[in-house]
C-alpha cells in the first residue's frame, strides 16, 4: 500500500493519572495513512499494548480498547482524512484506555497489526464496506486482552461499590454531585480547545468543598477523577447513596457564539422548547456514542417516561431551581433570558431523589468559557448553590 502519512489533528482526552488507574503506557502519537481504497491508523505507544478492537452503529464507530494509557497530545479541532471523520480517547474502565474513531461511512477492518520490538505500533487497516459488513465485524482480540477485561470489571465494581456507599447522614442532607462527562467522553469542546468533561470535574469539586465547609451538609460525587460513568449509573450512585439531591453540572456550547449564561433544567416529559428537547437527546445519546449501550430498553429517549409517583421529586426540584434563580440574580451570575427550562434528561430520571441539570455556562461563548475557566467564578458559582441548597432546607427541612 502506498502510504501518505500525516500527523492527525484529532480530538483526544487528556488521561488524568491517579493511583486507582496509573499507568506508565504513553501513547505518542497517533496517524493517519490513506491510499486509494485503504485508510490506516496508528497509534504509537512507548510499550505494547492489550487490544480489542470493533465496530459500533448508529452513527458509524470504530472502537479500539487498550491497555490503560497516558498522553501528552494536544486538543485540537476536528479534522476529517479518509475514512474518519473525528478521534476522541481517553480512561473508559480501570486500567482500559477507549479511542472512538467517528467514521464517515460504514468500514470493515482489514488488517490489524502489532509491531512489538522498537516501535510498539498498533497498526488497523480499514476500507468501506456495507452496512451489513460493518454490522457483523467480529472484535479483534490481543491474545491476554480477555485476561485484562476481566480484572478490569472487577475493579470496577469494586470502585462503583465504593462510590455507592451510604453516608451517614447525622441529620444533614446528603447533597451528589454530578461532574458531567469523563473519560472518551469529552462532552462539548469550547474555545481554546477546552473541554467540558474538566469544567464540569473542576466546578463539582469547588461546590463539594464549599459544601463541606458549611458543616450544614453531607457531600458526594459521582466521579472524583476523568473517568467514564454512564448515565444510569450516575443517579444510581445517588440512589445507593440514599442521596437527598442530586445536581448534574454541565456546560454546553450553541451554535450561536453570542448565547451566554447559566441555565437549570428538571426532568419533564415534553421539553420546554424545541432546544431544550434537542440538548437531552444530545445529551441522552452521549451512552450510546462512546460505549454503544442504549437507553432504549428503559426509556423513551424523544421523552423520558415518567411515573406518577415522581411529582414530588420533580415538585422539590422546581423549587429548588427557583431558588437558584433568585440566588443567582442577586449575586450577578448571568442567566438565560428562560433560566428554568425542562426536558427528558435520562440523567435526571430517579424516581426518588430530586435532580437537576445545571448549565453553568456555554463553552462557545468567550465570556463564559472566560468563566469557567476561572478559580474566583467558580468560588461565586459554588456560593451561590450553597445559599440556595441552605435556603430550601430552611424551608423544607428533612423529615426524620
Amino acid at each position: 500500500m502506498k502510504k501518505i502519512i500525516s500527523k492527525i489533528i484529532i480530538i483526544l482526552s487528556l488521561t488524568l493519572s491517579t493511583k486507582a488507574f496509573s499507568s506508565d503506557i504513553i501513547l505518542k502519537d497517533i496517524r493517519v495513512g490513506i491510499s486509494k481504497i485503504t485508510t490506516r491508523i496508528v497509534l504509537d505507544f512507548n510499550k505494547n499494548v492489550q487490544y480489542n478492537i470493533f465496530n459500533l452503529r448508529n452513527p458509524y464507530r470504530l472502537v479500539i480498547d487498550t491497555t490503560d494509557f497516558k498522553t501528552k497530545l494536544a486538543p485540537e479541532t476536528l479534522y476529517k482524512k479518509g475514512a474518519i471523520r473525528s478521534i476522541r480517547t481517553g480512561t473508559f474502565s480501570p486500567n482500559v484506555s477507549r479511542t472512538v474513531i467517528d467514521l464517515k461511512y460504514p468500514i470493515k477492518i482489514k488488517k490489524v497489526l502489532q509491531y512489538k520490538k522498537d516501535s510498539k505500533k498498533l497498526v488497523i487497516d480499514i476500507i468501506k464496506a456495507s452496512k451489513n459488513e460493518h454490522k457483523n465485524q467480529k472484535s479483534i482480540k490481543s491474545d491476554l486482552w480477555s485476561s485484562l477485561e476481566r480484572k478490569s470489571k472487577i475493579a470496577q465494581k469494586k470502585e462503583l461499590d465504593k462510590i455507592s456507599q451510604p453516608i451517614k447522614k447525622s441529620g444533614k442532607p446528603l447533597i451528589i454531585l454530578d461532574a458531567g462527562h469523563g473519560g472518551p467522553d469529552a462532552g462539548a469542546i469550547g474555545i481554546g480547545g477546552y473541554y467540558e468533561k474538566r469544567v464540569t470535574l473542576a466546578i463539582a469539586q469547588e461546590v463539594y468543598k464549599t459544601l463541606k465547609a458549611t458543616g450544614k451538609f453531607n457531600v458526594g460525587l459521582t466521579r472524583s477523577r476523568d473517568i467514564y460513568i454512564p448515565l444510569r449509573t450516575r443517579y444510581r450512585i445517588a440512589e445507593k447513596r440514599q442521596a437527598d439531591f442530586f445536581i448534574s453540572i454541565h456546560a454546553d456550547k450553541h451554535s450561536k457564539s453570542s448565547v451566554r449564561g447559566m441555565s437549570i433544567y428538571t426532568l419533564s416529559n415534553k421539553a420546554s422548547d424545541r432546544e431544550a428537547a434537542k440538548l437531552a437527546r444530545k445529551e441522552n445519546a452521549f451512552d450510546e456514542m462512546i460505549s454503544g449501550s442504549s437507553l432504549k430498553n428503559e426509556d423513551d429517549t424523544k421523552g423520558i417516561l415518567i411515573d406518577l409517583t415522581q411529582n414530588n421529586v420533580m415538585n422539590s426540584a422546581s423549587e429548588l431551581t427557583n431558588y437558584l434563580i433568585k440566588v443567582a440574580k442577586y449575586n450577578k451570575i448571568k442567566l438565560l433570558r428562560r433560566p428554568h427550562r425542562f426536558a427528558g434528561f435520562a440523567v435526571l430520571k430517579s424516581p426518588n431523589i430530586p435532580s437537576i441539570l445545571i448549565e453553568a455556562g456555554y463553552m462557545s461563548n468567550k465570556y463564559d468559557i472566560k468563566n469557567l475557566n476561572s478559580k474566583n467564578w467558580r468560588k461565586r458559582f459554588a456560593n451561590v448553590l450553597t445559599k440556595s441548597l441552605i435556603q430550601y432546607y430552611e424551608k423544607y427541612p428533612l423529615q426524620n
